[in-house]
């Protein structure tokens, strides 16, 4: 007998990107909506955008972040790749 049950295997699940976060497919969340960066820092140590990281990562809405010094492409680009998720 064969172990095949002639069931489709469900697709598996995305990867988790570096640090562990799954990527996000929805809208970036409002400016004001509460949210919660990781705390490790994904991005390369050393450029100019780990150290912004570290400064606006503190923030717990994006207009926060972005007051802390993140750019709107660092925003877009977090967001993406679940650097940061809605608490």
């Amino acid at each position: 007998a064969s172990a095949d049950s002639g069931k489709a295997e469900a697709a598996p699940a995305p990867k988790p990107k570096r640090g562990g976060n799954t990527p996000n497919t929805d809208a970036i969340p409002d400016d004001n909506a509460p949210i919660e960066y990781s705390d490790a820092n994904p991005k390369k140590g050393g450029s100019s955008s780990f150290d912004r990281y570290e400064a606006y990562k503190k923030g717990r809405t994006i207009k926060e972040a972005m007051e802390l010094g993140a750019a709107k492409g660092d925003i877009q680009y977090d967001w993406k790749r679940g650097y940061f998720k809605r608490k």
